[in-house]
């Protein structure tokens, strides 16, 4: 009997531990940031602190791991979240609101990427051209940096759309801009910007207002600022719908806290000089949520 008891008790104990594993097995889960680059191997290693700061901080909420995701573009973005196979993306603001468009995910928190909580874009031209305003560049080509930059492309041109411009993409520069458009063209990084304006490839150029001061000190001709648009969130960290409200407290608790300890702060700096995260302002937010109706034009987002 005794016998038959101690073999019933030993069955159970293994049958309540295969429970707990299996229950603990459930429970631990991956969650996954994502962003957009055209270097995926390089912005990798730049949320690699991060994320393993967010998978320490996540270890009693069944979370185990924490992994990054590097999307090519805003609708390969945009179906990752829809599809969950990333939970949270971070971004500049006005691209992270073309990927919320697309994919249902909702802003979350500001992040203060290198200490900045806000920006704006500048469009500018040589001191000494003849275009003192936006209407003036018909028939002249602009350079914009890259297509989900918000700063050097989606900012500037949402700017330009708004004041009834017709914006047509060139193959290059040394295409022609067809009568009463304005033509634009891809630089890719800012230096080629100010370099294809200096020898006259382009007759204007965008960029942030940071970017634009810092290389006016060493350009070899002068620039004239035409337009400078409103201020929006720099950075924003938004969560895929459908995201458990209890995790995303949760992460946003930690990451708005994250600047007050030791071990948070060195994950933030290591983090492209991330300051800190906390909500989005709501005169920021209407901001940038102003240039949602232009979206579909530019962009070819409903």
């Amino acid at each position: 009997m005794k016998t038959g008891f101690k073999i019933l008790s030993a069955s159970i104990l293994i049958a309540i531990n295969l429970v707990l594993v299996a229950v603990s097995s459930v429970r631990a889960e991956t969650l996954t940031i994502g962003t957009i680059s055209s270097i995926p191997v390089e912005e990798t290693r730049v949320f690699n602190a991060f994320a393993i700061f967010l998978a320490g901080q996540l270890k009693g909420d069944g979370i185990d791991t924490v992994k990054v995701v590097i999307a090519a573009d805003i609708n390969e973005m945009a179906s990752l979240l829809k599809s969950k196979q990333a939970d949270l993306y971070i971004d500049s603001s006005v691209t992270a609101l073309a990927v919320n468009k697309l994919s249902g995910s909702t802003f979350m928190l500001r992040r203060w990427k290198k200490g900045q909580g806000k920006y704006r874009s500048v469009i500018f031209v040589l001191e000494e051209s003849n275009i003192t305003k936006l209407g003036d560049l018909k028939g002249k080509i602009i350079a914009f940096e890259e297509l989900f930059s918000t700063s050097g492309f989606m900012l500037p041109i949402l700017v330009l759309r708004q004041q009834g411009l017709v914006m047509t993409r060139l193959k290059s520069f040394r295409r022609a801009t067809p009568p009463g458009e304005v033509g634009y063209v891809m630089a890719y990084d800012n230096e080629s910007q100010a370099v294809w304006l200096e020898r006259g490839h382009v007759q204007a150029a965008a960029m942030a207002e940071k970017d634009f001061k810092d290389f006016s000190k060493t350009t070899i001709k002068p620039f004239r600022v035409i337009d400078t648009t409103s201020y929006v969130p720099y950075h924003v960290i938004s969560n895929r719908p459908g995201l458990d409200a209890k995790l995303v407290a949760r992460l946003s608790t930690i990451l708005k806290t994250a600047h007050q300890t030791p071990e948070g702060r060195k994950a933030l700096e290591q983090f492209e000089r991330t300051s800190k995260f906390d909500d989005i302002p709501d005169e920021l937010q209407r901001e940038v949520e102003k240039f949602e109706p232009y979206l579909n034009t530019i962009l070819g987002v409903e």
